[in-house]
């Protein structure tokens, strides 16, 4: 770790222009309901600068000479917890977490090094990093009821983020670039300073003498997003500049927004999407529609069903979609993203594929709040003495339990494909089935002792 030293930071309660672009994306994002929001900060100039802005903001708001504000009530001020993820990649990083910590505590706010344990890919480092930086933190949110996460990413950021969609030949979608708030796992993430660029913010931390961190991997040409920020000062040589790019990602986030608004209309009508983690759509309706609307209303299913780290490639979207348009008439299935689309005469059913979830099994304990699959955020009751598995039913579990299922008489086992049950989140201490929620079923010895709202699951089902 090396880190930039300007001296000991004091916040101007004069506000700079930047601070201005800040606290207006701020006010955006916060209204007096706010109870608490998360930060990601690693310690690099970006966070850094997100995480003065945000004590300057709060410092701004909570001043008696500040009457202008009706939005905020600075009684209830929102509880900030500061997220640092040590990916345990290099030497060092628990340095860089110690500094924000450091920081974070002089400034009053709640903070919290989460640390990827899991055993790291040989390929592929920077992906699977990121994925796993973003499961950490929106796991931490759930646990601790925070509704939100803001992200340093900057207008910099966005550039090279188009530029690697483009060399890959993406669609509208892709090159529309990073948006200002999406969402994941059912947590809402925002960018507030996506059309700051980055030099604009390492001024503001050199005007006020902030110290930051370096991270060596961002000069390693082995990573794609390097090489791809080395080779900006060609696009510039030609004029085609940082705000120039991201001048054109935001006007076709204009065109997406569009056509979202467009598929919003009919989706009602189109869709309906099952607490138990699966959707039905309407398939007369379905193949009525053009090759846009249509490839649309795949992603955003897969999106919400799936929950892949990374959505397929636009020609995969385009295959399956002729794919389905081929066999309209038969009953054959297709697979992409994590899901199985299968057919009847009315209706397409869209569930997860089995053999994305089978090996997929998480530790409960008492009282825990965790995320399982990315959809679905789960929680046993503290009254359970011991840690209890949530992993999928699967066809062998269905079969061990038929009889007892069969009493239930849900429709979802006499109507819907084994593709669905098969997926269905469950409940078990050790190879004893306790519950299946989205069946409503409890196991007869729990009976009298516990009920399903004891076993809680609740799908993501925003996209």
């Amino acid at each position: 770790m090396s880190v930039k030293t300007w001296g000991v930071p004091k916040i101007s309660r004069k506000l700079s222009s930047l601070e201005n672009i800040a606290f207006s994306e701020f006010e955006k994002l916060f209204s007096p309901k706010t109870t608490a929001f998360a930060v990601a900060v690693s310690g690099g100039a970006d966070s850094i600068a997100l995480l003065y802005l945000l004590k300057s903001w709060q410092e701004h708001f909570n001043t008696p000479s500040n009457p202008t504000n009706k939005k905020i009530i600075l009684r209830s001020a929102p509880e900030i917890h500061i997220l640092t993820v040590d990916h345990g990649l290099r030497k060092g990083s628990e340095k860089e977490a110690q500094f924000v910590k450091d920081i974070a505590l002089k400034m009053s706010f709640i903070h919290q090094t989460l640390f990827w344990s899991e055993p790291k890919p040989e390929t592929g480092i920077q992906q699977a990093a990121r994925n796993a930086r973003y499961n950490l933190m929106t796991s931490y949110c759930h646990q601790h009821d925070i509704p939100c996460l803001l992200l340093a990413h900057h207008q910099d950021d966005q550039v090279e983020t188009v530029l690697m969609r483009l060399q890959r030949g993406s669609g509208l979608d892709g090159l529309c670039g990073m948006h200002p708030s999406s969402s994941r796992t059912g947590i809402k993430i925002f960018r507030p300073l996506l059309s700051v660029c980055k030099q604009n913010l390492i001024t503001f931390l050199k005007e006020r003498e902030i110290s930051w961190c370096e991270d060596p991997s961002n000069a390693n040409d082995a990573f794609e997003r390097v090489r791809i920020r080395q080779t900006r000062k060609h696009f510039e040589d030609i004029g085609i500049n940082t705000q120039t790019i991201a001048l054109s990602a935001s006007r076709l986030q204009r065109v997406w927004q569009t056509l979202e608004n467009q598929l919003d209309k009919i989706w009602p009508s189109l869709v309906s999407i099952q607490d138990a983690g699966f959707a039905v759509m309407q398939k007369t309706q379905f193949l009525e529609l053009d090759d846009e609307l249509a490839i649309r209303s795949l992603k955003r299913l897969l999106e919400c069903i799936g929950r892949r780290e990374t959505m397929p490639q636009l020609v995969k979207l385009e295959n399956v979609l002729n794919q389905i348009r081929r066999n309209a008439n038969s009953s054959e299935s297709v697979s992409l993203s994590g899901c199985i689309i299968t057919s009847t005469r009315e209706i397409y059913t869209i569930s997860r594929e089995l053999r994305s979830t089978e090996n997929l099994e998480i530790s409960l304990k008492p009282g825990q709040v965790d995320v399982w699959d990315r959809r679905f955020k789960v929680r046993i009751s503290p009254k359970l003495k011991c840690p209890i598995c949530v992993k999928p039913l699967t066809e062998e579990g269905y079969k061990q339990h038929f009889q007892e299922l069969k009493k239930l008489n849900h429709s979802i086992l006499e109507t819907y494909p084994k593709y669905v049950r098969q997926s269905l989140l469950s409940f078990w201490q050790q190879e004893k089935l306790l519950s299946i929620p989205h069946l409503g079923y409890i196991s007869p010895s729990l009976e009298g002792k516990f009920d399903i709202s004891d076993f809680q699951a609740h799908f993501f089902s925003d996209m």
